[in-house]
């Protein structure tokens, strides 16, 4: 080789490739996203045809889920016929096609009177409850969380002659093997979780809780208790800030929903009641109940150096209830295997994603063609606060880069939190534009 050749090829460099960025805001949407939300109660007397009551179920555009209080308080002394049980199932398929994932609560009891609502035996209690979870078990598509098992006051599981931890355990392996895998399935306070599950145990349980009197006490009405937990172990109800502790962690992995009430001495501050949702990682809210605490939440404002300064307490409650996931960044580099590119997102919402879910980046060259590029990371579990670098390996080519993320079971599309105010509307169906790849 020439000797000029030879400093030519020493001083030649390879083409670097650039991440050219556009502006990427936090936005203040309530994003329409799958198993996440408000969600309003609809009344399912099952001796009650499902065609007649449908007319009676006004459905709420902006939410995603809906609880079925399916009350079979009128087979009290009989087993469900074959035409109530077609009748859950023609009520299930309603909000099927609706479009509505569901929070289902079968009950003996809708107005407070658990014990006479009741069996007077348990083994038809069983009975009862191996036959909605066979036909709930066909709507795995449909039922997000199974709550309660038929006892006590409009299935709060209080005010029932069947709560032992025996008995408990009992319903429990009912649910688990005949209601089908998706499901997760809820009790109605952490003691009855320790209750059902050994110290350590559960790590990849499905079962998580759901509370109706959230802030409605100190004790949000006796579903924590008044001493500590070396006092009265493991299967007893502890302190609240204990049981606040352990809802943190084991909501990790499960979701927690409920009501919201107020208290008769009066509501938390919204910064006191914002920080303890995100404690209990709650993933769904009434939107009826407690209307008293809601509309002091529609009149009080929200203070912060964000987006969401000025924004009310309900709405900024609302749109972060479950998960919430934020782009922060994108940035490239090369590496042995081709060019890399890593995106950084950010969970803001209540409680992790649950569910899992894929993330894609669309990457479409100057001649339109597209590449579908998978990027590894898992999203699933991570909470407030809590970032994750996705990666994954590009084109090298001049291009523009889309982001998108799905849930797995069905291709859904979870929206997310971050808006590029550059980017055209006929864009959007690719996902967020994050900017372009140029040498």
């Amino acid at each position: 080789m020439a000797p000029r050749e030879w400093f030519q090829g020493l001083f030649r460099r390879e083409p670097e490739w650039c991440l050219k960025q556009s502006g990427l805001v936090e936005n203040t949407a309530r994003l329409p996203n799958p198993a996440i939300g408000w969600y309003r109660i609809y009344h399912f007397p099952l001796e009650v045809p499902a065609e007649t009551q449908q007319s009676q179920w006004v459905l709420e555009d902006g939410e995603q889920l809906a609880l079925l209080l399916v009350n079979i308080g009128a087979f009290q002394r009989r087993e469900l016929e074959d035409e109530a049980l077609c009748n859950l199932r023609r009520g299930l398929s309603f909000f099927r096609q609706a479009g509505k994932e569901l929070i289902v609560r079968g009950v003996y009891d809708s107005v407070g009177r658990g014990v006479e609502s009741e069996p007077a035996q348990f083994e038809r209690v069983r009975q009862h409850l191996r036959q909605l979870a066979g036909v709930i078990g066909e709507f795995q598509d449909t039922v997000f969380v199974y709550q309660g098992m038929l006892l006590g006051s409009w299935g709060e599981m209080h005010s029932s002659r069947f709560l032992s931890s025996p008995r408990m355990k009992t319903l429990l392996e009912i649910l688990e093997k005949e209601i089908g895998p998706n499901p997760f399935l809820a009790v109605r306070r952490p003691m009855f979780y320790r209750m059902l599950r050994k110290r350590g145990q559960g790590e990849e349980a499905r079962l998580g809780l759901y509370d109706d009197a959230i802030f409605g006490s100190d004790t949000d009405m006796g579903t924590f208790g008044w001493e500590s937990a070396d006092t009265v172990g493991w299967n007893g109800p502890w302190l609240p800030e204990q049981e606040l502790v352990f809802e943190q962690q084991l909501c990790r992995r499960v979701p927690q929903g409920g009501e919201a009430l107020l208290d008769p001495y009066g509501p938390p501050n919204l910064t006191d009641a914002v920080s303890t949702l995100h404690k209990m990682h709650i993933t769904y809210l009434n939107s009826q109940y407690d209307p008293a605490l809601l509309e002091i939440w529609k009149k009080q404002r929200w203070c912060s150096r964000d987006v969401w300064n000025g924004a009310t307490g309900y709405d900024y409650i609302g749109a972060h209830l479950g998960y919430r996931f934020c782009v922060r960044q994108a940035a490239i580099r090369k590496e042995a295997d081709g060019l890399q590119i890593a995106v950084s997102l950010e969970n803001v919402g209540f409680a992790p994603l649950y569910q899992p879910c894929e993330l894609r980046l669309l990457q479409i060259n100057e001649a339109g063609e597209q590449h579908q590029i998978p990027l590894e990371g898992e999203l699933r579990g991570l909470t407030a606060g809590e970032r994750l670098a996705a990666v994954g390996v590009l084109w090298e080519e001049k291009s523009r880069l889309y982001l998108g993320l799905y849930r797995k079971s069905d291709g859904r599309k979870i929206c997310l939190g971050t808006d590029n105010p550059r980017q055209p509307e006929n864009t959007k169906q690719y996902g967020l534009f994050l900017g372009t790849l140029e040498l």
